[in-house]
């Protein structure tokens, strides 16, 4: 689980997390991830999101982009 704790979320266009996790086969980690909302269509398109931290998961491409249904268009031929 996680928190999010900004005010005004809405107003930022790009946003670095950094998350240290507490449980599971990352336990003790810090990585660092890029959300960013600078895309014309937002939020009728989604955003654009890669780890800024080297991290090895099946969902998550060597040059740190995620690939995951949740960040692809309906329809898209890349499903992720």
């Amino acid at each position: 689980t996680s928190e999010l704790g900004v005010e005004n979320a809405a107003r930022y266009e790009l946003m670095i997390f950094h998350v240290r996790v507490h449980a599971g086969p990352w336990a003790g980690g810090h990585f660092r991830l890029q959300v960013d909302l600078r895309n014309k269509d937002y939020p009728f398109e989604p955003p654009s999101c890669q780890f800024l931290t080297r991290i090895w998961h099946p969902n998550v491409k060597e040059s740190g982009g995620i690939c995951h249904s949740y960040l692809r268009l309906p329809g898209s031929a890349n499903p992720g």
